[in-house]
This record gives structure tokens, C-alpha cells and sequence, in this order.
């Protein structure tokens, strides 16, 4: 299989790539054990096109997502490609930044899907989230959100959980993206409700979250949240909170909305902010917060979000304009 998937041009080999892991079973994991990461193919969009390039001409360089809101237009893109038919979307009049093709669809064959669902886990291998983009869309507003990727350290030294904490209360000015990374992923049961904790770009640099997906580390009201956060798990590993009020918050981060870029934006953002308020309540009677500190958001901090009724508009007309320019 090696030698054959070596000799076989992109196209082939992705799709003979994807038929191993759907139909044959083999994993991830398995598959890198045998066949050169360096030759794996990365689908890209670029020019309204997929364009296909070997994952050694990427792995040390930043990297770009597409977009989130279109997961069936990409899945279609790149299954018609593959199969040499014609593709005729909004996807065409994509202007911007050459991105990677990383979709959520999950019907249509197996082979395909399969390959995406791997390129997808040699992302959260080998690349770390570093800042958010904003770019044009094809019904103008609001703007669409590009992740913005850089390779992992080869070495990447295990942090002491104590030292993160600490180092998110006193100077997150300082942390570096790998640290945010194992601050969400490790920091006590809070972990599975924070935000992906990044940095915005123009012109939503001084907004406070998209949704509660993203949180931006530059705004003074999100950095407040991500001090509480640390201050509470702190607290639990020195023994210095009672698990009842510990177990109260929990509870109360339990509650935030579902983590969806396309949703009604109105509603969702009137409960991240109820929930916030309804932490910081307790976290002041408790003395964990300052009384002049805030962790809740004004409604005008919120990056808009693309809803149901544009997405539901933009099919049924059909007439889009070039988009994806980035915002300087």
C-alpha cells in the first residue's frame, strides 16, 4: 500500500487514503505508522477551487480553516472534485486567503468523509489555535471568523497546572497560545466550559466572545472570567474551597449555551450573559471577585453571528458576491 499510494498523483491517493480508514478500519493513528505524513494530501480552497498539496509543504507554516458556515458547500466542493463533476456554488466566489478544507457534514460516502474526520485530527496533532480573522461574506454582514493555526512545538514541555494558574492570574498578557490551549484542556472540571481562548482580529479586536466558542483574550471583561476561572480552580487544588460552593458554580458553567456559530444570536447571547451574572454573584458574596470587577459583557461586546434566516436567504437566491477578503 505504501509504495502504491507513494506512485499515485493527490487525487488518487486521497481518495485511496480515505477508502483504508472508512472501509478497511484502519486508524489515524495506524496509517501515519506506515505511510509518510509528509505525503499525505491536504485539501485546500483557494480561488473558489480545491487545490491539493502534500502535507510537507504546510506543516511548518500557519495555516487557515475555512469558515464554519458553509460545512455542506465545502463537503460538496470537495467530493465533486474528486469525482471530476462540476461545482457550482457559492464557494466559486471565494476571493480570500488559500484555507483548509475542514467540514462537519456527515452524509455522502464514506471514503470522503472519512478523510475530512483525518485531516481534521492531523490538525489538532500538529497545529495549535492562534487568533481569529475576520473576512467578507457573500451577504455582506455580519463578517465570517478564519481560524488561524501554527504548528506545535516539536518539544512541547508539559505544563505544571499550578504554574498556568497562576500565570493566567497574574500576566495573561504573557501567555502564549500553547498555554491557552492547556489552560482549556486541563484546568480542573471548568475545562469543558471554556471557551477556545484566543485573540480577535479587526475589526471585532475588542469584542468579547463569539457566542461561547471563542473568547478573546485582549478584552478586559473576558480576561476578568479567565481570572475567575483560575482563581476558582486554584482555590480547590490548595484546599481552600468548600466543594459545596465549588460544586454551585459548576453548576452555573454547566448551563451556557451550545457552543454554534449559526444560531439565533439575540437569545444566546442574552443567556451567556444571564449565566455570567448569576456566577458573579457568588463569586463576590465569596470574596473571589472584587466588588468593582466585572466578568459580564454588555450586549455591544458580542461578535455578531451568522443566523438561521441568512443562511436560509443566501440559498434561495443564489446571487453572491465575491467574499473572503480579509479585514485588515
Amino acid at each position: 500500500w505504501n509504495s502504491r499510494l507513494i506512485e499515485t498523483n493527490l487525487p488518487e491517493r486521497l481518495y485511496l487514503i480515505g477508502r483504508l480508514l472508512a472501509y478497511h478500519h484502519i486508524d489515524s493513528i495506524d496509517l501515519l505508522r506506515f505511510f509518510s505524513i509528509d505525503k499525505i494530501p491536504v485539501p485546500l480552497l483557494n480561488n473558489g477551487q480545491v487545490q491539493l498539496v502534500e502535507f510537507g509543504e504546510i506543516k511548518n507554516k500557519e495555516i487557515r480553516l475555512c469558515p464554519d458556515e458553509f460545512n455542506y458547500d465545502l463537503y460538496e466542493l470537495l467530493e465533486k472534485s474528486i469525482e471530476m463533476q462540476k461545482y457550482d456554488g457559492v464557494l466559486n466566489r471565494w476571493s480570500g486567503p488559500a484555507c483548509v478544507i475542514q467540514s462537519e457534514h456527515n452524509e455522502g460516502p464514506e471514503s470522503i468523509l472519512s478523510y475530512v474526520e483525518f485531516i481534521t485530527d492531523l490538525i489538532r496533532w500538529f497545529y495549535v489555535h492562534d487568533r481569529l480573522e475576520f473576512c467578507s461574506s457573500p451577504w455582506k454582514n455580519p463578517l465570517l471568523a478564519i481560524q488561524t493555526f501554527v504548528p506545535r512545538a516539536e518539544v512541547n514541555r508539559e505544563h505544571e497546572q499550578l504554574e498556568i494558574l497562576t500565570k493566567v492570574i497574574s500576566e495573561p498578557e504573557n501567555m502564549s497560545c500553547e498555554e491557552w490551549r492547556y489552560f482549556r484542556r486541563n484546568v480542573d472540571a471548568f475545562s469543558y466550559h471554556i471557551p477556545i481562548c484566543t485573540k480577535f482580529g479587526n475589526p471585532y479586536e475588542n469584542c468579547f466572545s463569539i457566542a461561547w466558542e471563542f473568547i478573546n483574550v485582549n478584552n478586559g471583561t473576558a480576561l476578568n472570567y479567565l481570572r475567575a476561572i483560575s482563581t476558582i480552580a486554584l482555590m480547590k487544588l490548595e484546599g481552600k474551597l468548600n466543594l459545596v460552593d465549588y460544586g454551585q458554580m459548576l453548576d452555573i458553567v454547566q448551563s451556557f449555551p451550545f457552543n454554534s456559530r449559526v444560531c439565533n444570536s439575540k437569545n444566546e447571547h442574552e443567556r451567556i450573559i444571564e449565566v455570567l451574572e448569576e456566577l458573579q454573584s457568588i463569586l463576590k458574596s465569596l470574596n473571589i471577585l472584587p466588588h468593582m470587577v466585572s466578568i459580564v459583557p454588555t450586549k455591544d461586546e458580542f461578535v455578531p453571528k451568522v443566523e438561521d434566516r441568512i443562511l436560509d436567504t443566501y440559498y434561495k437566491n443564489q446571487e453572491w458576491e465575491y467574499f473572503g477578503t480579509v479585514i485588515e
